[in-house]
């Protein structure tokens, strides 16, 4: 998305940067049931099978005679995605619109890439992508799985019909090379296409969709997956989702997934109502309010789990590089050393360490980068800038987030000690990201999810990159910086793209385009009769549909 197309924002862009827990967790983050690594070699096949062709088992999360195989979730949100057609997301990313479908490869809580509806990948150059196909696999009509529907579902994803398309202008090329083998050919190498395909490729049935108009999956999912849908009820927001008996997948202990007999999920917008219809007839609450927090965390029959996992979402104050006061890299310096991570996350509560743009789980990173607090040498350099008598700044954040107005209040103080004089604005969240994109600010808070990626793509290519799709949220260009992530493009290694990534993100940390304050951490509530909740893999946000389980006898 370039700038000038940014007249209209819309649902897609604005849950990509506001990162709402209630609807754009799976956004890129989707993942498997499986504990077992699979490892991506040098040539980019993925491991995690067996010899003879069988799936790799998920782990069984407990003593399987403690397994209490046939109940229900109740799962309490703000709000029911529009369209349950995955080619379709209209910019949500929730559990409801996945759970009835399989990805080709996901990840697993390693980050290594594991096989779903193929069974391996090979990338004989950075350019061709051959996916050999799992066999036996029926969707929910009972119509089979095969590399014919595989390759016209690639076929309707790049179609005008889905937005999806967008993140796939780089395929050449999508053919059914085998009765069980799909090969992809790209226009030029582009190494996060994996972490593309598992943020927005997957499979719905064909032989559902025939004399249908595309639109009726949105309300009609048809899939591989481990839940098929049963009904709707939009008037009420209640959506309901029964076992699919004949998934192809087991634990390691043989017994067949998913765990659960139905999942129904209930929408109720206003944050009181919600947490009190979950208390009364529910089990699971999707994104307590902070308020209710620390009561939930206090009341025994309750559990809390960070919704953060192992995402690249990141919390951030950023600078406009290329106008105003913080164009000069010294005065970007001296607000780096104005600012106390340390003190600004004490403030409030919940928000996890960060100190560049990478976190420290991804597998790009650097462990060794620092945050430092000099407000003498903040004031060195400003005076080297010219600017020691200080100078005025406008510091633009959301109206919605009371904790981080309450960040960039502290931020407001530990920057005015220097002598930079901040006025807090808070705006719509629309009005904010209309205005950094026709450039019209100097200094912003903001939160950034990766843009459903898990790749180090997402968070340094696409913010900094000098044409990266985001990149006016810094408005940073660095020539040496785009020779760097534009060779990580073309190496399909792992090891030798994380050595580049690292050189990076250390290039972009020692600019100070922004400053890295931490992780906002969310949470979801759950009674304990709700057994087994760990992320879903690895990105946190929802439970792991196929391993979680309620006791039937509480």
């Amino acid at each position: 998305m370039q700038r000038d197309d940014l007249s209209n924002l819309d649902r897609r862009t604005l849950t990509k940067l506001l990162g709402s827990a209630s609807i754009t967790a799976l956004a890129g983050c989707t993942g498997d049931g499986d504990d077992g690594a699979a490892t991506t070699t040098d040539d980019g096949s993925a491991g995690g099978e067996t010899t003879d062709g069988e799936p790799a088992e998920t782990e069984t999360p407990t003593d399987p005679s403690e397994i209490d195989t046939g109940g229900e979730l109740t799962f309490f949100s703000s709000e029911i995605a529009p369209s349950l057609d995955p080619h379709d997301t209209m910019g949500y990313g929730a559990a409801e619109q996945y759970i009835p479908y399989d990805q080709l490869l996901s990840y697993d809580q390693n980050l290594e890439w594991q096989p779903e509806l193929a069974t391996d990948v090979e990338i004989p150059d950075n350019q061709t992508y051959v996916f050999p196909l799992r066999e036996g696999v029926t969707f929910h009509d009972g119509s089979e799985w095969n590399a014919e529907v595989a390759k016209w579902n690639f076929d309707r994803l790049l179609s005008d019909y889905s937005p999806e398309a967008a993140n796939f202008s780089y395929v050449d090329e999508v053919e059914a090379s085998g009765d069980m083998e799909l090969t992809i050919h790209l226009s030029e190498p582009f190494a996060p296409f994996l972490d593309n395909l598992n943020s927005s490729a997957y499979f719905v049935s064909r032989a559902a969709l025939e004399g249908e108009e595309d639109e009726w999956m949105k309300q009609n999912p048809v899939g591989t997956g481990p839940f098929e849908f049963e009904s709707w009820d939009t008037q009420n927001d209640v959506l309901v989702y029964t076992r699919n008996d004949d998934y192809w997948k087991e634990d390691e202990a043989g017994n067949q997934l998913p765990y659960l007999e139905r999942w129904e999920f209930r929408a109720l917008p206003e944050d009181t109502t919600r947490l009190n219809a979950y208390q009364d007839e529910g089990n699971y609450l999707h994104g307590v309010p902070p308020e209710s927090v620390s009561d939930l965390r206090e009341d025994d029959a309750h559990e809390l789990v960070s919704m953060l996992g192992q995402s690249n979402t990141i919390d951030f104050l950023t600078m406009n590089t290329q106008q105003g006061p913080f164009a000069d890299p010294l005065v970007r310096e001296a607000a780096f050393y104005a600012i106390d991570n340390q003190q600004l996350r004490e403030f409030t509560t919940d928000i996890d360490e960060l100190v560049g743009p990478l976190p420290e789980s991804n597998w790009g990173s650097n462990s060794d980068l620092e945050a430092a607090y000099d407000p003498e040498q903040a004031r060195s350099l400003l005076s080297e800038a010219g600017m020691g008598d200080g100078f005025d700044v406008t510091l633009k954040t959301y109206n919605n987030n009371p904790r981080r107005r309450e960040v960039c209040t502290v931020a407001q103080q530990m920057l005015g000690e220097v002598g930079i004089e901040v006025e807090l604005e808070t705006l719509e969240s629309q009005t904010l990201i209309q205005q950094m994109s026709n450039n019209e600010w100097e200094l912003a808070s903001l939160n950034w999810g990766g843009g459903g990626h898990l790749d180090p793509y997402g968070n340094l290519h696409t913010l900094f990159h000098t044409e990266g799709q985001y990149n006016w949220i810094a408005n940073y260009q660095n020539e040496d910086l785009d020779e760097l992530l534009d060779e990580a493009l073309t190496i399909t290694d792992r090891e030798e793209r994380a050595d580049l990534y690292r050189e990076a993100e250390r290039m972009v940390f020692e600019d100070h385009p922004m400053i890295w304050f931490g992780r906002f951490e969310t949470y979801v509530s759950h009674y304990d009769e709700v057994n087994n909740v760990k992320p879903i893999r690895p990105t946190g946000f929802f439970p792991e549909y196929r391993t979680v389980w309620v006791d039937q006898d509480e």
